[in-house]
């Protein structure tokens, strides 16, 4: 109600600026039919943009999936890689071609993973939701008021560590409520300590309003 209210006394406030600049002075004789009808339908398009984005909230981080997630993946075909070379010397690939045809099949799947995963995951966080986007060609959004996110935490491996990127899951207080996972978050505490901000300052401003 507070949000619609708001919209209307924007609009109000609009078509009293075109009223100024029609007429020229203020507090001017009432609009026409037709002027009144054109500053509506002017003012409320605008109005109602305003009021869809403060649904949402203004948005606070925007991210996806890092390619640092795939290092540790990287550094295992390497091994890979060096190990089949190195059975190669011994003779246990007789022929080249079949060596590289593997070892070019292993690096060109785990590109197309990447290239699948960085193409289709997209996050954001704003002051009231933390929103989750998988998939290129079907698109599954996950959406969880930050208010409601009773459970946060996040996972990293041990090369994960080093490189400050990890996957976070985000649960509600209820637990039929909504869950969200997401992987491959760079700088994955920082992140996850906006949120925890986001979420207590939410927490405070609710208890001011009551």
């Amino acid at each position: 109600m507070s949000n619609q209210r708001e919209c209307g006394e924007k609009g109000e406030s609009s078509a009293l600026k075109v009223r100024e600049n029609e007429d020229g002075e203020k507090n001017m004789a009432p609009l026409t039919t037709r002027s009144s009808q054109l500053a509506t339908t002017e003012q409320i398009p605008g109005s109602q943009e305003a009021c869809d984005g403060s649904q949402h909230g203004e948005s606070v981080w925007k991210g996806g999936y890092s390619i640092q997630a795939m290092v540790g993946t990287w550094l295992t075909l390497a091994i890979i890689s060096v190990f089949l070379l190195f059975l190669s010397l011994l003779g246990v690939f007789p022929s080249t071609t079949t060596l590289g045809v593997l070892v070019f099949v292993m690096w060109g799947v785990a590109v197309l993973v990447f290239g699948w995963r960085s193409l289709g995951t997209k996050y954001e966080l704003t002051t009231r939701y933390f929103t989750s986007q998988t998939g290129v060609l079907a698109r599954k959004t996950s959406r969880i008021a930050v208010a409601e996110i009773a459970e946060l935490s996040f996972v990293q491996g041990p090369v994960q560590r080093l490189l400050g990127v990890g996957r976070m899951r985000l649960g509600s207080n209820d637990q039929s409520g909504p869950q969200v996972h997401a992987s491959g978050i760079a700088r994955v505490k920082t992140v996850a300590g906006m949120i925890d901000d986001v979420r207590r300052n939410t927490q405070q401003q609710g208890n001011k309003e009551t």
